[in-house]
């Protein structure tokens, strides 16, 4: 019911399994395609066996441990009843691409267990929390690299903020903008399967990208009514959301009272400038990149993402 990315990815393991490889060989999906596979082999089970739970057992295992971790870290005096309480509602986001196992769907996971680990790693200053966040990078940069090249370059710019490497950071920033756009374009120049163009746009391309206009869709039933409307608004509830989460970043709780002396303060500025590069280079893709491989409703999928 998700499409067919399941499928493919599913036989591409069961070649892996089968043969040894499958060719092309690529360095993405290479996370998938060596995890699956491991532990097919190693517990003598069948392909599907392994896939099809894999992405909701690490997920709806890992994910809330995390969470509480993490927390507790940021929120010292919040009860663990309410702790408990955030980090369960967590796994009642009906977000498709968290139960099906796809590399981006997995990909979706490991950037929320690096952003979690990095947040704990900068209050508790523990050296196996940044092991963790670093670890849970790499892989997300072997399992989708739409992912994984900015959420190393979110760790690198964390770093920088905090040794106040100002320079450097700037840097950082600066490449976190063309990382994507340029990995398309290295991977074009490699791939014959792959071809790409670059476009010079124009004001439609902006406009177009930026229309922010509100679908007010209604089916007269107040249950759907609401999933329509989240569903065709979700840049502006996502947006919302963001508001919402920088007021209450500055009002609430002592992690407002404690950012300079453990470092939130880094960590606050490094996700909103983050955000900002990520923003950019999803931009860049939008407007100057032509897929030229894909049909024209997919032209946006990857500045989507």
């Amino acid at each position: 019911g998700f499409g067919f990315d399941t499928i493919l990815h599913h036989a591409a393991e069961q070649l892996v399994v089968e043969q040894g490889a499958v060719t092309p060989k690529t360095l993405y999906y290479l996370a998938l395609y060596v995890v699956v596979p491991f532990f097919a082999r190693v517990f003598d089970l069948s392909v599907a066996a392994v896939h099809q739970p894999l992405t909701i057992i690490l997920l709806g295992l890992s994910t809330p441990v995390v969470l509480v971790l993490a927390l507790r870290a940021l929120f010292p005096r919040m009860t663990s009843d309410r702790v408990l309480v955030i980090a369960l509602l967590f796994l009642t986001v009906p977000y498709p691409h968290l139960v099906m196992t796809t590399p981006w769907g997995l990909a979706y996971g490991t950037t929320f267990l690096t952003l979690l680990s990095s947040a704990r790693a900068v209050i508790t200053r523990e050296r196996s929390q940044w092991t963790l966040a670093g670890a849970c990078a790499l892989f997300t940069l072997t399992l989708h690299p739409l992912a994984g090249i900015p959420l190393v370059f979110f760790l690198a710019v964390l770093a920088c903020s905090l040794t106040k490497r100002h320079i450097l950071l700037a840097s950082m920033a600066v490449l976190g903008s063309l990382g994507v756009p340029l990995a398309f374009v290295v991977h074009s120049m490699l791939s014959s399967q792959f071809r790409l163009s670059l476009h010079l746009p124009t004001l439609q391309d902006f406009t177009t990208l930026f229309d922010l206009g509100i679908s007010l869709t209604t089916r007269f039933s107040p249950l759907l009514d609401v999933a329509y409307f989240v569903f065709f608004n979700g840049h502006l509830v996502l947006l919302a959301l963001a508001a919402i989460g920088f007021l209450f970043f500055f009002s609430s709780f002592s992690l407002a009272k404690k950012m300079s002396e453990v470092g939130s303060r880094s960590f606050f500025w490094s996700c909103f400038l983050s955000a900002t590069f990520i923003a950019i280079s999803g931009i860049l893709t939008s407007t100057v990149l032509r897929f030229d491989s894909l049909a024209g409703f997919e032209q946006q999928d990857y500045a989507k993402r």
